[in-house]
């Protein structure tokens, strides 16, 4: 099997999508598995170019896969990991799926809430009772 990689696939209905692409074989023939793919747009602010992630799909699932057929892709090119598009794509699929944890930030649901001091008593109380018995 494949490995995964990053990369651009162009479709030959024109559109460009950027996603982790795995291939893999099936029944004899060749798709590629996408996880989260992205339309990617170039923005510019001033004299400041960025870039803007768009989710390919708008209603993907909770899981980000889309299955292509290579009979719909007209060339896949890979992309260094070391790249800015790789970077930006991966802060945008960590923010896409942060969202329900309230982008990142501790709650109760989370489990519990201290400051270091007290779990460093707290550990400490434990540690110091595991070692007298």
């Amino acid at each position: 099997m494949e490995e995964e990689f990053y990369g651009s696939i162009k479709l030959i209905s024109g559109e460009e999508i950027f996603a982790e692409i795995l291939p893999v074989e099936e029944n004899g023939r060749t798709v590629l598995v996408l996880s989260d793919p992205v339309e990617i747009e170039t923005v510019t602010l001033g004299s400041v170019e960025g870039l803007r992630m768009i989710p390919w799909i708008r209603c993907l699932s909770k899981e980000g896969i889309v299955i292509v057929p290579m009979d719909k892709v007209i060339t896949v090119v890979e992309a260094t990991e070391e790249s800015e598009v790789v970077d930006s794509y991966m802060k945008f699929v960590r923010q896409k799926n942060n969202t329900s944890s309230e982008n990142g930030k501790v709650s109760e649901r989370m489990g519990y809430k201290t400051s270091v001091k007290e779990a460093r008593d707290y550990l400490g109380k434990i540690y110091r009772s595991k070692a007298k018995e």
